[in-house]
């Protein structure tokens, strides 16, 4: 019964840490006048941070090499799929919001 509560929690911590870092990410942007192409460039490394954090944990903790190979090619690869789209929806609302109401 517990273990649905854990799914839960990390798909929102997830995804809350995705369209949060995309809008943080797009608000730098915005406030230094940074060209366009730097938006996706950030949003790209916002996407790649879960699959870089979840490679470096099975590592350090000592996992079989099968795991982590699946884990690399499979499963970052997942998870990047499904951060590129969320960190742009975060960064989508902070251009909605324009340069001068993001991080005032």
């Amino acid at each position: 019964m517990t273990e649905w509560v854990r799914q839960v929690a990390a798909v929102i911590i997830f995804v809350t840490s995705c369209v949060g870092l995309g809008f943080l990410a797009e608000s730098w942007v915005l406030r230094r006048g940074w060209p366009e192409w730097a938006s996706g460039l950030m949003s790209a490394a916002v996407a790649l941070l879960w699959p870089a954090i979840l490679i470096g944990y099975f590592t350090l903790d000592g996992a079989p090499a099968l795991l982590i190979m699946g884990m690399a090619t499979a499963g970052t690869a997942i998870l990047a799929l499904l951060g590129a789209p969320l960190a742009r929806i975060g960064a989508l609302i902070a251009r909605r919001r324009g340069s001068k109401g993001a991080l005032r």
